[in-house]
């Protein structure tokens, strides 16, 4: 590894929300696919397949004659609740129908 490769590596390890540097270095111990998912986290950027999945959970829990800022409000608990560590698509339909922290 040159001194420009360490230096870089490095930084990029100084930068990574905790989460992601824990991910990172199951990558670099041999995880496949690990690496991405890490930089994603760090990136505050979601996967395609993450992105495909709250997609399906938004459209799982549409409501009728939801206005916009209704969808707004869920999409947002939908990706605060994905974001706190909830991954069952189920469980987040569920909970996207619930004020946050209830």
């Amino acid at each position: 590894m040159t001194r420009r490769e360490a230096e870089s590596r490095l930084h990029e390890e100084l930068t990574l929300a905790p989460e992601a540097m824990l991910i990172l270095n199951r990558a670099r111990s041999g995880d496949e696919g690990l690496e991405e998912e890490a930089m994603s986290i760090a990136r505050n950027t979601f996967t395609p397949e993450e992105t495909a999945m709250l997609g399906r959970v938004f459209e799982s829990g549409r409501v009728a004659d939801e206005t916009e800022v209704q969808k707004e409000a869920r999409a947002s608990r939908i990706i605060a609740n994905y974001m706190a560590g909830i991954t069952d698509e189920a469980e987040l339909v569920e909970l996207s129908r619930k004020p946050l922290g209830r």
